[in-house]
């Protein structure tokens, strides 16, 4: 897929064909599919011409290779907090934030919404992972927002 979008740069497979802002479309969907279906079609075609050994099991139980980039390690644990364990975070100091459900039932989309400027959401959590990580490790804070509204605001993390 990299080859055709980036390299040969093909119609049809570049990245602004398949995604619609940072959300795949159609045309991505159907590339995530094809990969999937070429993944498997090709495992079962190579386990049939030289089927799963000693060798093999060696390799799957070998150590992964150290990431491409410096840092770029997945968290040795992950704690997500959605909902109400999110909605707990925020602190008495903010102001003009509300925490609403704009999604459905079905499909519930809760989080923080501002609509005024100057609204401030001031969040606390603690990076405290003791007996999980090792004194001085990093700790890698994620925090994911919906950028689709219009005249969005900005963002401090400290």
């Amino acid at each position: 897929m990299y080859d055709l979008a980036v390299r040969q740069a093909r119609d049809g497979f570049l990245w602004e064909h398949g995604f619609v802002d940072i959300h795949p479309g159609n045309q991505a969907h159907k590339f995530m599919a094809d990969l999937a279906v070429w993944t498997l079609q090709s495992t079962a075609l190579g386990l049939l011409q030289l089927p799963y050994n000693e060798e093999d099991e060696q390799v799957v139980a070998a150590p992964l290779p150290d990431p491409m980039y410096q840092g770029n390690v997945p968290p040795n644990s992950t704690m997500c907090l959605m909902g109400d364990m999110f909605r707990s975070l925020a602190l008495p100091s903010s102001s003009g934030f509300s925490y609403v459900n704009e999604g459905t039932a079905e499909k519930p989309k809760p989080g923080y919404v501002a609509t005024q400027p100057g609204a401030v959401l001031a969040l606390q959590l603690s990076t405290d992972r003791s007996g999980i990580s090792k004194p001085g490790d990093k700790i890698n804070v994620f925090f994911h927002y919906l950028r689709s509204y219009e005249h969005m605001g900005v963002a401090r993390f400290r």
